[in-house]
């Protein structure tokens, strides 16, 4: 019996941890937006008839968050800065009211975290084609703007994102957290697992010590 008990006291420590772990999992925020594979803008096809005579612009520039060293000092201490902004936000359905509606029911992570950048004279709104190594999940596009994420008008097309931007700045690609669903529906799991552990828990204590009393 006593077997039995100690085996029982030691199931309900292991469901109790799973439990725990399984709350953080359910709430967790990609750590880190850094990849290998950088986005990059695509160009849009050159004019022939007019590309000769007219000089070549600087092309607009994405520049990810892991290659923020390239950027210059206000720039780079710009995009780190919403790193640590974005990085603390529990839940990123609530960066704004857009986000949370293209979200749904679905657990969000941050997928790519980088700079947009280009001419002075670029003229806005600026359609800004970005080629981006995961956009399966893709749920939003947003910018960082005075201290507020803004919503950007954006979509995925052909498996590239097609975003209209009113400004040069810092931007976030947010998509779906893997097995979103499955972790949505756990989310609330986790307490309930708990409470019954310590149920369990405090039957098994009760039926011990009243066994112990009886053979006494």
């Amino acid at each position: 019996m006593k077997k039995t008990l100690s085996w029982l006291l030691v199931l309900v420590m292991v469901l109790s941890l799973s439990a725990v772990v399984f709350a953080d999992d359910a709430t967790a925020n990609v750590p880190s937006p850094e990849n290998t594979e950088a986005p990059e803008v695509i160009d849009e096809p050159e004019d022939t008839n007019t590309a000769a005579a007219a000089p070549a612009k600087p092309a607009i520039k994405v520049t990810a968050y892991d290659e923020r060293d390239t950027l210059s000092a206000e720039r780079k201490a710009a995009l780190e800065e919403v790193y640590a902004n974005i990085t603390a936000v529990e839940d990123l359905t609530t960066l704004n009211d857009e986000v949370k509606e293209a979200a749904g029911d679905n657990l969000l992570a941050v997928v790519d975290l980088f700079d947009i950048n280009g001419p002075e004279d670029t003229e806005f709104p600026a359609t800004v084609t970005i080629k981006d190594r995961k956009v399966d999940n893709f749920v939003a596009m947003v910018q960082y703007v005075n201290g507020e994420w803004k919503f950007v008008n954006a979509h995925v097309d052909n498996g590239l994102v097609v975003a209209t931007i009113d400004q040069f700045g810092e931007f976030a690609i947010l998509g779906t957290l893997e097995e979103a669903s499955s972790a949505q529906t756990g989310e609330s799991m986790p307490y309930s697992y708990l409470i019954g552990a310590v149920i369990l828990a405090g039957a098994a204590v009760w039926f011990f010590s009243k066994s112990r009393k009886v053979k006494a």
